[in-house]
């Protein structure tokens, strides 16, 4: 082999070599580059079981039945009270909520709960108004149509046992020359110990993160059992609507 063969045969070994070698570190290069990941920023789902505090307010109004019951021996006029009007109050409780199956969550829990009645006559130069509220501990019990996740939805309602606390009224009267009186009255007497209502709740839970997540949540609720004694000469109902806003942790 003449030095012209030698030389061609190893500038041809030099550019297979350099070829290959080309290669291997295009190879090299793509395996060890870092994959990027798209982070969708997702927040999880929200738990099964969530303790929950809620603050409730409510527009009241109330349903006088005379009471038949008594034939008519404690029979009286209603005099201002056919005059009542809507009250609004706030309410407060605390319960734990379970989500059992995909579709299906119960609710327990305590509740202090107010409703009451508004009455109010103005004169030609006198004033007289009074507002009326009832106090209750309750412990009501739900279950709802649940759907979603992250964003869950809610339908339903369930009874709420209510125990009597007190029954106040604050009266204002203001008379001719502008004096104006204030009186409160309070009693635990003439009234049932126990009543019962029905609610209906329809509403949303949003997540916020770090267990915690946002309850807002609109409701009807009447009272199936009247406030009243049975010797009184008028059952009465209580009739509210509003709504719960409050914060539940996961548990």
């Amino acid at each position: 082999m003449n030095i012209r063969n030698i030389s061609l045969v190893f500038t041809l070994s030099l550019m297979t070599t350099m070829v290959f070698s080309q290669i291997e570190i295009s190879d090299d290069t793509q395996l060890t580059e870092p994959v990027k990941e798209v982070s969708l920023d997702i927040l999880p789902p929200l738990s099964t079981t969530e303790f929950f505090v809620i603050a409730n307010w409510s527009r009241n109004s109330r349903k006088l039945i005379e009471n038949d019951n008594n034939n008519g021996i404690y029979a009286d006029p209603l005099g201002t009270r056919a005059d009542e009007s809507f009250l609004n109050t706030w309410s407060f409780g605390i319960g734990i909520k379970q989500r059992v199956h995909e579709y299906l969550t119960w609710e327990g829990g305590i509740t202090y709960i107010q409703n009451g009645e508004f009455y109010l006559f103005e004169g030609v130069d006198t004033l007289h108004s009074y507002q009326t509220t009832y106090s209750y501990i309750t412990m009501p019990v739900k279950a709802f149509f649940t759907y979603g996740n992250t964003v869950r939805f809610y339908a339903g309602g369930g009874l709420v046992p209510k125990m009597f606390l007190n029954y106040k009224q604050d009266q204002v009267f203001v008379d001719a020359v502008n004096n104006e009186t204030t009186e409160e009255f309070k009693t635990q007497n003439g009234f049932n110990s126990f009543a019962l209502s029905a609610v209906a709740n329809i509403g949303v839970q949003l997540n916020l993160g770090k267990k915690m997540s946002v309850l807002f949540m609109p409701e009807y609720r009447f009272q199936l059992t009247t406030s009243n004694e049975k010797s009184d000469s008028y059952k009465h109902f209580n009739r509210a609507i509003g709504f719960n806003v409050g914060l539940t942790y996961g548990l």
